[in-house]
């Protein structure tokens, strides 16, 4: 990452060897952000292990403080029942609509990640969500 960014002249971004929840809740200003990308996050697939996922409640509450409202945060994920788990926590949450009513279109934008790249190969279906913050 930082190769690519000398090469491409670019001296504006940091990276943090931070948690990304903690970084996200910690670092940056309430109503900041514009655009929350979460991409082909840990699934923990085990039941035992779902309170570690990324995607839950409370993360879902520092989410909405950091965005502007209006502001979007977009997931991806190639476990389908990542996908759901996802829809449930953000569908109920009252500071977040979806705005496709439903999976969203692919954003063109979003770059092929190895863990996608990965689920293709693998037969999985992407599913890709767009939520708004609401004001």
């Amino acid at each position: 990452t930082l190769g690519k960014l000398a090469r491409a002249g670019v001296n504006n971004v940091r990276i943090l060897p931070v948690d990304g929840s903690q970084g996200l809740a910690q670092l940056l200003d309430d109503e900041s952000v514009t655009e929350l990308w979460t991409f082909f996050a840990d699934p923990w697939h085990k039941t035992r292990h779902h309170k570690r996922r990324l995607v839950n409640p409370d993360f879902a509450d520092v989410a909405a403080a950091k965005l502007t409202p209006k502001g979007l945060w977009r997931l991806a994920t190639d476990w389908e029942d990542y996908a759901l788990w996802q829809r449930e926590i953000l569908d109920g949450h009252p500071r977040f609509i979806n705005v496709h009513d439903g999976w969203a279109p692919r954003l063109k934008a979003r770059p092929v990640t190895k863990y996608e790249a990965r689920g293709l190969a693998q037969g999985r279906t992407i599913h890709d969500l767009t939520y708004e913050r609401l004001p």
